[in-house]
């Protein structure tokens, strides 16, 4: 959602989708402006409708299988960045002839410097991005291990550590 809020208010990308699995997160990403949320295990239209269409493309799960799905909505000139690691590496293959005469772009996303911690820092503190709405439970430290089951379970959308 913090990359939702960033190209619509930060960068004022007027068209974001939004893809997943989850209808609450789904609806949190309307609420923070996505220009569609789509599930993409029930509404195979709409995902239909919008490829060919995307100039940038933000990965952010390590997961394969929306990689793989990332790579279908791939054309020319579009920016494919992959926010987030995976715990079960695999290789991505493509072919040369897109890459080449679509010109796309394929990036990771680390390796950000003093400068760029310096911009999020000013995107924090001039309240750009809604961030209190993101979390959404605290979990005192002596509760960690309860705030990692409840992030693998997905329940919520963002679980924060408190040190009271």
């Amino acid at each position: 959602m913090i990359h939702l809020q960033l190209l619509k208010k930060y960068y004022k990308v007027p068209e974001v989708y939004v893809t997943g699995i989850i209808e609450s997160r789904l609806q949190m990403a309307r609420n923070f402006g996505a220009s569609k949320a789509i599930d993409i295990v029930h509404d195979h239209d709409s995902l239909e409708n919008i490829k060919g269409n995307m100039d940038f493309i933000d990965i952010t799960i390590g997961n394969r299988k929306a990689l793989d799905q990332a790579l279908t909505f791939i054309d020319a000139g579009t920016y494919l960045v992959v926010f987030g690691g995976s715990l079960e590496d695999s290789i991505i293959t493509t072919s040369m002839n897109q890459l080449h005469y679509n010109q796309v772009t394929y990036t990771g996303s680390t390796g950000t410097t003093l400068e760029h911690y310096n911009e999020a820092a000013g995107i924090v503190n001039n309240k750009i991005l809604d961030l209190e709405n993101i979390i959404s439970k605290a979990f005192p430290i002596e509760t960690i291990k309860d705030a990692f089951l409840y992030s693998r379970e997905l329940k919520g959308m963002k679980g924060a550590i408190t040190f009271d």
